[in-house]
């Protein structure tokens, strides 16, 4: 953990999925895993993103969170009730920044 976890106030949920199985021979879709992260999350666009980072990413969030192996650029997580792909992931020294677009 690092010192800036007093500012995780919110929670994002990481949505994955238990790989499937064959089973007599039909394909069994693996059970969906949720895992809830605590995080910081402030609204955000595109201009802002290009003007202080100088990636052209059309999303809508930014999430600071401490490192964990399980994010990934790609996958899906749920914040307020909606579903976000993860558009960019940064790891800095000790804590991601992530990048969240609707899906």
């Amino acid at each position: 953990m690092n010192d800036y976890k007093d500012w995780y106030t919110k929670t994002i949920t990481l949505k994955t999925f238990a790989e499937g199985e064959m089973l007599h021979g039909v394909y069994i879709k693996g059970k969906e895993i949720l895992k809830d992260i605590k995080c910081d999350v402030q609204p955000t666009n595109y201009k802002q993103f290009y003007s202080e980072y100088g990636y052209s990413i059309d999303s809508e969030y930014t999430v600071f969170c401490d490192v964990d192996i399980d994010l990934k650029a790609g996958e899906i997580v749920i914040y307020n009730n909606n579903d976000y792909s993860i558009d960019k992931l940064v790891d800095w020294d000790d804590y991601y920044i992530l990048y969240l677009k609707a899906v």
